[in-house]
């Protein structure tokens, strides 16, 4: 029988997995856009993705000076004092774009005015449609949450081509990828060259288009420079190639780079930093309960792939005390994630599980039902488990 634990499951690490995250960077509630008359409005802005949530400063709506000036809300709000006064100017300002969509964020998030999402949604679509490329931003990440990858894509070029550096930037990631369009790499790396001036993390996104080409230390390079501009996530990238998990790329193998990289991680709170450390102690053929807690201490604060290495030592009794009941709790938990790839995995381990009787009853029609769900999605080691029904 063959073991199915993915051991060198970092998703977030890899090439080709990365877009399955890729509305990871959107702008913030921007109703607390900030803005000097005649001068270029910024806002907020997040990077959100499988590694948890950093910020990313404040960008312009917009490059383009053009499109900024008809931009400037009419109303003055300080979000830290907001009074009778500002609600009522939005109110009465609701047919200008920009007031409309700092008035429709509030209603659709229910900040200072009664949560109402449909009315919420209709002033910022009011503001799309009237050419303010936040609105539209945020219509492209509304869409792609809603799964209507086409519907997102369309509003998300439509804020590139307004000079929107969070469009260029989701645009550029998904032509590296041909995640929802044709895969172009001139496009993305034009895309790309323009908002990496207002988002750090569009440096990472051209390492990884180095790396596609073969150029490494183009790939560390700009990973190291979205890390200077304090883009901690670049760190995870960097970890993959010294952790060796990168195809090919197994000789740039180096566990002291790799554990520093983890050390960093932790201090700056990102969540796959405890994951990375315990996979240098994997690398350096340690056994040890610290493993086990540093896989649940990942997993508890969100990061979904150390599930399937947990899971793996609870099944194994390697680093964790055996326990088949746990071990299937986490595969069954993770089998309904919307990530394809954590699914698959999960639900190998459970016809696994299922196959030779661990934790559950032997039910070979229960095994052949996980195994085929496996199979379909891709993941070849379940193709030996199932031939064996």
């Amino acid at each position: 029988m063959k073991n199915v634990l993915y051991r060198g499951f970092m998703k977030v690490f890899l090439l080709i997995p990365l877009f399955l995250i890729l509305g990871g960077l959107n702008g913030c509630i921007n109703s607390n856009t900030e803005s000097n008359r005649f001068d270029v409005i910024k806002v907020p802005c997040a990077i959100t993705n499988a590694n948890g949530v950093i910020g990313c400063g404040k960008v312009p709506i917009s490059i383009n000076d053009e499109v900024n000036k008809k931009l400037y809300p009419n109303c003055d709000i300080d979000f830290n004092n907001f009074t009778k006064n500002e609600k009522k100017c939005l109110e009465e300002n609701y047919n200008r774009p920009a007031d409309a969509y700092i008035l429709g964020n509030l209603k659709y998030y229910g900040k200072y005015f009664t949560k109402n999402e449909s009315e919420g949604f209709k002033l910022i679509k009011f503001s799309a449609d009237n050419n303010n490329p936040e609105a539209n931003a945020w219509l492209g990440d509304y869409f792609s949450k809603k799964g209507d990858i086409q519907e997102s894509i369309k509003y998300i070029k439509i804020a590139a081509d307004l000079g929107s550096p969070l469009g260029m930037h989701n645009l550029g990631a998904r032509y590296i990828r041909g995640s929802g369009v044709e895969k172009n790499t001139e496009k993305a790396l034009f895309l790309l060259n323009q908002s990496k001036e207002f988002i750090p993390a569009s440096y990472s996104e051209i390492a990884l288009l180095d790396l596609q080409k073969g150029d490494v230390d183009g790939f560390i390079e700009n990973n190291n420079i979205a890390v200077k501009k304090k883009y901690w996530f670049a760190l995870v990238d960097l970890a993959s190639l010294y952790l060796g998990e990168m195809p090919n790329l197994e000789d740039y193998r180096d566990l002291k780079k790799a554990d520093l990289l983890a050390n960093k991680l932790i201090e700056h709170d990102v969540i796959v930093g405890d994951f990375v450390k315990a996979k240098v102690f994997h690398y350096q053929n340690l056994r040890t309960p610290e493993i086990c807690k540093l896989y649940k201490n990942s997993f508890e604060n969100g990061y979904m792939p150390a599930g399937i290495n947990l899971g793996a030592e609870y099944l194994t009794g390697g680093n964790c005390d055996k326990n088949y009941r746990q071990a299937l709790d986490i595969f069954l938990m993770l089998f309904n994630s919307t990530d394809k790839d954590i699914k698959v995995v999960s639900a190998s381990n459970i016809g696994y599980m299922y196959l030779n009787g661990l934790g559950v009853p032997k039910n070979k029609i229960k095994a052949k039902e996980f195994l085929e769900i496996a199979v379909n999605g891709g993941y070849e080691p379940a193709k030996d488990m199932l031939k064996e029904l």
